[in-house]
Formats: C-alpha cells, sequence, structure tokens
C-alpha cells in the first residue's frame, strides 16, 4: 500500500511538472521570438515607419504650400515640433525660402539702412546655419533625380565624419508645381534614442510578461491536473476494492466524461462483486451443509458398523 501511494504521489507530481514545464517552454519560446524579431528586424521597420512618415510631412507642405511662405511657418513649425523634423523649403535656383534652423533660433531682425530686413545672429547661431546649409546642399547633391521626376519626392541618408548616429534620414521632394525643393530631415539620434527606449521598454514589457505566463501556467497545470489526479485517486480506491471514493467534477469536457465514466465503472463493479460475494458465501454455505451431510454419514456408518459387529461376533460364537 505504501509503494501504491508513493507511486501514486509520483505521477501527480509528473502530470503536473510536465504541464507545467510545457507551459513554461511555450512561454519562454514566444518571448524569444519576439525578441529575435526585435533584434534583427525592428530597426528596418522603424526606418520604414519613418520614411512614411517623412513621406506624410511631404505630401502635407506640398497640398498647403502655395508659393507664400509667410502663410505656412506656423504649420511648418508645428509639424517639426510634433514630428522631430527639421524642414527647409529651396528655390530652383538653390536659394533658402524657409529653414528650420533659423525659425528655431528666433534670431533679432533688424532693418538696414536700404530699408531692407536681415537677421542678427551670434556666432553660435551663425556656425549652426552654416551647418544647415551645407547638410542641405549635400542632400540635393546625392538626391536620386530620375526617382525625383517619377515620384515627387525621393530618400537620402546622410552620414556624419564623426559619430554614425549625427547623421540624418532625409526626404527631399518637389513641391509647388516642381519649382522649389522641400527637404525634410530626420536626425539620427532622435531615431536611435526612440529605438533604445523601445528597445528597452519591450525587454522589460518581455521579462514582466514571461513571469505573467509562468505563474497563470502553475496556476493552469494546477486547475488541469486536479481533475485527473482525483480520478487516480478514484481508481486506486477501486484497486483496493473500495468504491467510497467518487469523481466529484462537474466539467462537460472530454476529462469530465472520463471521471463520470470512471463512476459507473465503479458503481458496476461494486454491484458485480457484491453479487459474486453473495454467491460465494451460498456457495460456502451448501459447501458447509455438505461437509455436514457428510460428516453425519461417516458418524452413522460408524456407529452402525459398531452396533453390528456385537451380534456377529455372537453368532459366531454359538456356532
Amino acid at each position: 500500500a505504501v509503494t501504491a501511494t508513493a507511486s501514486r504521489d509520483d505521477m501527480k507530481l509528473s502530470i503536473r511538472t510536465k504541464f507545467f514545464a510545457a507551459i513554461c517552454a511555450t512561454s519562454f519560446v514566444f518571448v524569444s521570438i519576439l525578441a529575435a524579431l526585435n533584434l534583427f528586424f525592428y530597426d528596418d521597420c522603424y526606418l520604414f515607419e519613418r520614411q512614411k512618415e517623412l513621406a506624410d510631412i511631404y505630401r502635407r507642405v506640398d497640398g498647403m504650400y502655395d508659393g507664400n511662405i509667410n502663410s505656412i511657418v506656423d504649420d511648418l513649425i508645428e509639424l517639426e515640433n510634433n514630428a522631430g523634423v527639421r524642414l527647409s523649403i529651396m528655390s530652383a535656383d538653390l536659394k533658402s525660402r524657409y529653414d528650420s534652423t533659423l525659425a528655431q533660433l528666433t534670431p533679432e531682425i533688424g532693418f538696414s539702412i536700404f530699408g531692407g530686413t536681415y537677421y542678427r545672429v551670434n556666432r553660435e547661431q551663425w556656425g549652426e546655419l552654416a551647418e544647415s546649409t551645407r547638410q542641405i546642399h549635400e542632400v540635393l547633391a546625392n538626391a536620386d533625380t530620375e526617382e525625383l521626376q517619377n515620384r515627387k519626392y525621393t530618400y537620402v541618408t546622410t552620414k556624419s565624419k564623426e559619430k554614425e548616429d549625427k547623421g540624418f534620414l532625409c526626404l527631399v521632394g518637389q513641391v509647388h508645381g516642381g519649382t522649389e525643393y522641400l527637404i525634410a530631415r530626420m536626425p539620427f539620434t532622435f531615431m536611435a534614442q526612440n529605438s533604445t527606449f523601445n528597445s528597452f521598454f519591450l525587454m522589460i514589457a518581455s521579462i514582466f510578461t514571461l513571469l505573467i505566463c509562468l505563474l497563470v501556467g502553475y496556476l493552469i497545470s494546477r486547475q488541469f491536473t486536479r481533475p485527473l489526479i482525483q480520478i487516480g485517486d478514484v481508481a486506486d480506491s477501486m484497486a483496493r476494492l473500495d468504491f467510497s471514493k467518487k469523481y466529484e467534477g462537474n466539467s462537460k469536457d472530454e476529462i469530465g466524461e472520463l471521471g463520470r465514466s470512471i463512476n459507473l465503472l465503479s458503481e458496476h463493479l461494486e454491484a458485480a462483486i457484491g453479487e459474486l460475494q453473495r454467491s460465494n458465501n451460498q456457495l460456502a454455505e451448501e459447501i458447509r451443509e455438505k461437509e455436514k451431510i457428510d460428516a453425519m454419514r461417516r458418524e452413522f456408518i460408524v456407529n452402525a458398523s459398531h452396533e453390528l459387529k456385537t451380534p456377529i461376533a455372537l453368532i459366531q460364537g454359538c456356532g
């Protein structure tokens, strides 16, 4: 009995452990696939989404720009702030119509003695303007002219000589009927920061998700194996001819059907064994009666033989 109980306990542990291990393995594979997709494909997908975002910005600017730059300055600044891009509009002869660096710096506006306006900027601002102008000319020089003519816009990637993440993802598009150019630049630094944050968040979320899956898997394994263990206990009691235990689950699935079948089998076995025991008892009673009759018969024969010996001896003596 002790050996059977120990074997049953091992079976319980094995079923629950295997089921829990299967859930853990599935969760780990799922999280690993998610991490692998993020590691190998996230940057390309993120770059593709940023390209789509630049294309949307181009279409918006192209739709609202009619040649009057002053009427859309506020809209351009709002686009730049919301999307984290730098916008510039150049004429066909490469003269600046709008530059985000100048708009963001908000330099002082002065007036010359000839009545024209000019901007007063400090040395640092002038350096930024010069760098912005150099970048714009580099982008225009590297633009795919054929694609620009066919699709009205094209993408250009620039790299910094000092650091790779100091470059830009750029879009060059024709606006105002193709007479001017829109240059939209998204810094790789901004993209790298977002990519790093998203990757870190995804890693934390994956670990948190894995822990939740392990907890849920443990609870599910307990809930799932509980009726199987109960059915095992009923079967073990049946093996010891103890039919008092019954499966008490009420589920409508295959396990519930198995439990109800075990209960029905237990009832039939109990009835059959009870009938067999009654037949055995009756047979035993008949055997005892037969033995009793045989004993009486032997006793009668012994007594009769003893009684007959005396007359026979007297007869033999008289002869």
